[in-house]
Order: structure tokens, then sequence, then C-alpha cells
């Protein structure tokens, strides 16, 4: 492998036998690098072969965290999803607990009215509130309303 004076100018270059300069570098009292050289290129051989095994590692290593993170990023968005559909039902679920509130609430105004048509129309009578509704037939009123029972229902609650 030529030194770098010769190569740089163009000789050939021979290693002296009994030093470890060429002959030109001999000739010339020139320090010569061409042993250097040699050493030089194969530890560069070296490094560069190490440099492109890191490349490649750092390269897999590259591709397992992309993937990695496309798994993450549509975990998140599945997530994401879930969440979104989770709040709609949530929200319309509280719109038909609104809903119906306000349709519970609209129709307590007409069984006011009603109670009080009714209890017009038993004073209009002569019956008092506190009358003895078992001589009338009636059986006894339960204590509690008994909003959403049936008649038959209140009436077989209060008889036992």
């Amino acid at each position: 492998m030529p030194c770098t004076w010769c190569f740089r100018k163009g000789l050939k270059c021979r290693m002296s036998e009994k030093s470890a300069r060429c002959g030109e570098c001999v000739k010339r009292g020139r320090q010569c690098d061409g042993v250097l050289v040699s050493s030089s290129l194969e530890r560069l051989s070296k490094t560069e072969k190490k440099l492109e095994d890191d490349e490649e590692a750092a390269e897999e290593a590259l591709a397992k965290l992309q993937e990695d993170l496309s798994h993450a990023v549509n975990r998140l968005r599945r997530i994401r999803q879930i969440k979104k559909k989770v709040k709609e039902r949530s929200d319309e679920a509280f719109r038909r607990g609104i809903q119906e509130l306000d349709e519970e609430d609209s129709l307590l105004p007409a069984l006011n009215a009603h109670e009080y048509y009714v209890e017009s129309d038993l004073a209009f009578m002569g019956v008092t509130s506190d009358a003895d509704w078992p001589s009338l037939g009636l059986g006894e009123l339960p204590e509690e309303s008994g909003v959403g029972e049936t008649a038959s229902a209140a009436a077989g609650s209060s008889s036992s």
C-alpha cells in the first residue's frame, strides 16, 4: 500500500527491506506512513464494519419502535372512539331521564287539578275528606299514594 507522499505524487511506493520506510521516503529523508496506512486502513475497515452493524441494529430497533408506536396509536384511537360512544350514550340516557322527569312534572299539575275537582265534587255531595270510606263500601284507603299501582292492587294491599 503506498504511503501518503508517494500516493499524492503518483510514485510507486516500495518498502525498503532495511527500514520501515519506502525507498522514496528514505531517498528524500522524509517520514513514511506506508506501514501506518495499511494498519489505518485495516482499522478504518473494522470501524466501518462495526458502524454498518450498529446502523443495521439501530434500523431494526427503530422499526420495532415504529411498530410499537403504531400499535399504541391504534389502541389510543380505539379507546377514544369507545369513550366518544360511551359519552354519547351517557348524554342520551341523561336526556331521556330529563325528558321522563319533565313528562312526570307535567303530569303532576293535571293530577293535582283532578284531585281538586274530585274533592270539590265530594264536598258538593256532602262527603268530607275524613269520611268513613269502609262504611261507604270502598275499603281502607292506603296511607301512601298508590301511584303506579292498579286499583285492585291498591285495594288488595289495604285489606291485608
